[in-house]
């Protein structure tokens, strides 16, 4: 991700941000939003993997075209936590589950390929290579949010050209960096109390019958406690905890918890989802789109 800078504005405070996110009547009963908007919300809870891949291919190639001779291919993708909003552990996929693993296996020093690149270098030779990367900063792209708060970035440098071909401007890859915040600093408000326990019983039965004992979403926490912190970035999870995190994906699903989650975690903020319909709308053509020219890039098509 590029890095942002907050600017905050006359009368905004430095959690301008997450205050404007508070629901209106918190105890109210909630509106049901249409289910197009569940799941476009559901979309929009962390960028996707390809995204991250297609962003670091890019930035390696334009780092070794500035001379810099970064090895070729250091990475394809690295692992995000399965979430839903706020909700850490609910799969979106099974492919997802069987080729991203959890976080909880990368070893504690583990590093992003540019970052260790850069550690081989002299300290003057890894300042000229982060300025490459990030830009001298003396020029800005700036994004304001619907509640007055400016964010800002580097326009020049590898992430931001990456991030103009990904997502076609870079006060278009803020805007939807920030909605992923967004979505979950909202979701945080209420998750804690869905009303999901019969289907989390029905899912900690399941798991048991496959071999797992977890207390709730605790697959990631067993996963770390099984296998330990073994795997460096791009590395893909071994057979045991790919089959782990598969029963993991196949017990959300078989005990409905996975939708049960979904479902009552929208209801809880059905006014918000109301209110912001056209933004979420738009934005989850944003990323669809951004995948697209993301899949280009790992395809060496784009």
């Amino acid at each position: 991700m590029g890095n942002m800078n907050r600017v905050v504005t006359a009368g905004a405070s430095v959690s301008a941000l997450a205050i404007g996110l508070l629901l209106s009547g918190c105890g109210a009963a909630q509106p049901e939003p249409p289910d197009r908007v569940v799941s476009a919300v559901g979309t929009l809870s962390a960028l996707p993997g390809d995204i991250t891949a297609a962003r670091t291919i890019l930035r390696e190639q334009c780092v070794r075209d500035a001379g810099f001779e970064m090895p070729r291919g250091a990475v394809t993708t690295m692992s995000s936590r399965a979430q839903y909003g706020s909700v850490v552990g609910v799969w979106g996929s099974e492919e997802q589950a069987r080729s991203s693993g959890y976080a909880s296996t990368y070893a504690p020093d583990v590093q992003h390929p540019l970052d260790a690149y850069a550690a081989t270098l002299s300290d003057s030779a890894a300042d000229r290579f982060y300025e490459v990367l990030r830009g001298d900063g003396t020029s800005l792209a700036e994004y304001t949010t619907a509640n007055g708060a400016t964010f800002s970035r580097s326009d020049t440098g590898c992430e931001a050209q990456s991030d103009e071909h990904i997502f076609g401007s870079l006060e278009r890859a803020m805007e939807a960096e920030l909605f992923v915040n967004e979505v979950n600093a909202v979701m945080a408000e209420k998750v804690a109390d869905l009303p999901v326990q019969a289907e989390t019983t029905e899912y900690e039965a399941c798991m048991v019958g496959q071999g797992y004992e977890v207390e709730g979403l605790g697959a990631e926490l067993l996963a770390e406690q099984e296998f330990g912190q073994y795997r460096q970035y791009g590395q893909a999870p071994d057979t045991p905890e790919r089959n782990l995190a598969v029963a993991d994906y196949r017990c959300q699903v078989d005990s409905g918890l996975a939708d049960a989650i979904r479902r009552e975690a929208a209801r809880s903020i059905g006014s918000w989802l109301l209110e912001n319909e056209a933004r979420i709308l738009e934005l989850q053509e944003l990323v669809k789109q951004s995948v697209e020219n993301a899949q280009a890039v790992i395809r060496g098509e784009g």
